[in-house]
């Protein structure tokens, strides 16, 4: 049973119909498509996917990392992918192991990154019947695997590789019987020649928009994105909001916003913007859920699939032809002074805040962007973490900025730093407590870095749930605790430390802010 947006996929032969054989074959067809990393769970029933990999990965020049945990290994994958721009397949086992992975095709169809699930299974007849680790599998991902293949072995495999456009997950369902183990010599197929090249979006051919006070927000962008996008808003000259994630917000403009979005929030509510334009992804900013009400334009632009906001529209494409023209023939604005000039008091404010509360959250994330070296790889975890680093991280140095946006949730955050992670920088992640609780079987990851891939993992312990305290008047929401992350530390080997300043291969940095200051610093700064 195959799916592609209701479209049937034409069938073809292929080399044997075995379960290494068509193991092999799917390998072969994924090594054209760029794929070059592997994550194994290993498991009975896919050991003739094993099996295959066994038998190619050296000629081949595959990179096969073993994990115990499939949650674990498919965010691992998903931040390599992420890293690399290019395919990672997850094989695991039949049953429960499947559901470990749907959290991670979510999040990865929401990012467009190109995930291989290879879930084996039991032949098709074991289907609801109840029979040990027998369940429904196919389709088990929905919408967030649009490309769904179910195979079994004596059939031909189908036509797969044209209807796959490595923009979201695609789910391999490979249902075998016993023998799972095949005693003949393997017979490799032919590689193909690499058709993968680079991923392509289409042409923005919209109008440019003729907004005469408008707000510029910029989420997330790929790297060759990131001068077309500074160019235009030197350019363009509106105030730019800008998400750490977008690697514009050290350049040198005189309308970027460095007051976080207090101000352009306070203006959006007098109805000084009479328009919004959004380039790259779905920002994080609190004034992004005040646009759901808001009732002027907000226009979106850029490589996602998202428009963010319901009703809003979404024009996806390559930024950097349609921004070209807009420069060329578009009409730009003027620098509101009056906007800026309010920006830098409020700015400033906050900077003596930091001062007067440092050991407040804020204030220590505004430490940890100091300490970094310039050009670090920065992973930001989901919920405060993110928000804390765009509204008070040094502006000033340039950081490769990752964080898992698609559906914002605390899950794999561990697994995925250390996919993200590799060698010749300093790779560090700012994650919560809860968040490093949720993921500490994350850290077996370290064994797949190389010696020369150094890692620095900070922890905010606040004590637990703290982000949900001033929503919510009920403790219900704060799971609290007196814990303490020395003992995961030494558990995985690594160096444990209270402080930033710590020169190790893989560091662990418990910070214990206070929550007094943060609450007063808080307190202070929702006033400004």
């Amino acid at each position: 049973m195959e799916r592609d947006s209701g479209k049937n996929l034409e069938r073809e032969k292929v080399l044997g119909t075995s379960g290494v054989a068509g193991a092999l074959s799917l390998l072969a067809e994924l090594h054209a498509l760029g794929l070059r990393t592997i994550v194994i769970c290993p498991g009975g029933r896919n050991a003739p996917m094993l099996q295959a990999i066994e038998a190619c990965a050296h000629k081949w020049n595959f990179e096969v990392l073993s994990f115990f945990d499939e949650r674990s290994a498919a965010f691992f994958a998903l931040g390599r992918a992420k890293r690399d721009l290019a395919p990672v397949l997850v094989s695991v086992t039949s049953g429960t192991a499947v559901a470990q992975l749907l959290a991670t095709a979510i999040e990865a169809h929401a990012t467009n990154v190109p995930l291989v699930f290879v879930t084996a299974d039991r032949p098709r007849e074991h289907r609801g019947t109840g029979s040990p680790q027998s369940m429904e599998q196919v389709n088990i991902f929905g919408d967030y695997a649009p490309t769904t293949i179910d195979w079994q072995e004596g059939e031909a495999l189908p036509n797969w590789c044209a209807n796959w456009n490595r923009r979201r997950p695609i789910h391999i369902n490979l249902c075998h019987d016993e023998p799972l183990w095949s005693k003949n010599d393997l017979m490799l197929p032919s590689l193909k020649n690499n058709e993968a090249g680079k991923i392509t979006f289409g042409e923005i051919t919209t109008h440019f928009p003729d907004f005469k006070k408008p707000l510029v927000l910029i989420g997330s962008l790929q790297a060759d994105e990131v001068e077309i996008v500074k160019t235009f808003c030197r350019w363009y000259q509106a105030p730019v909001l800008a998400e750490a994630s977008s690697g514009i917000r050290e350049a040198d403009m005189p309308n970027m916003i460095h007051s976080a979005d207090r101000v352009a929030r306070r203006w959006l509510k007098r109805g000084e913007f009479d328009g919004v334009i959004r380039l790259g992804g779905v920002p994080s900013w609190r004034l992004w859920r005040d646009l759901e009400k808001w009732p002027g334009p907000v226009v979106s632009f850029g490589r996602t699939q998202w428009s963010g906001l319901p009703g809003r529209g979404l024009t996806t494409g390559e930024l950097s032809s349609w921004l070209g023209g807009w420069m060329k023939t578009g009409v730009k604005t003027n620098l509101q002074s009056e906007f800026h000039q309010e920006d830098r008091i409020v700015a400033e404010k906050r900077e003596k805040l930091l001062v007067e509360f440092p050991h407040s959250e804020a204030a220590l994330v505004r430490q940890l962007s100091i300490q970094a070296p310039p050009h670090s790889m920065m992973y930001l975890g989901n919920s405060r973490p993110v928000r804390d680093w765009n509204e008070h991280a040094l502006f000033s140095k340039q950081f490769e900025i990752q964080e898992n946006r698609g559906l914002n949730g605390i899950d794999g955050q561990v697994s995925s730093f250390l996919g993200h992670a590799r060698a010749g920088i300093e790779n560090w992640a700012l994650l919560g407590d809860l968040t490093v609780m949720y993921d500490m079987q994350g850290l077996w990851a370290l064994r797949h870095l190389s010696t020369d891939t150094h890692t620095r993992l900070v922890v905010m312990n606040n004590s637990g749930g703290k982000i949900f305290k001033r929503m919510f008047p009920s403790p219900l929401f704060l799971n609290s605790h007196e814990q303490s992350f020395k003992a995961l530390a030494d558990f995985w080997q690594m160096t444990y430390s209270n402080d930033l300043h710590i020169e190790a291969p893989h560091a662990f940095i418990e910070l214990l802010p206070s929550n007094e200051e943060t609450e007063a610093f808080k307190d202070h700064w929702e006033k400004l």
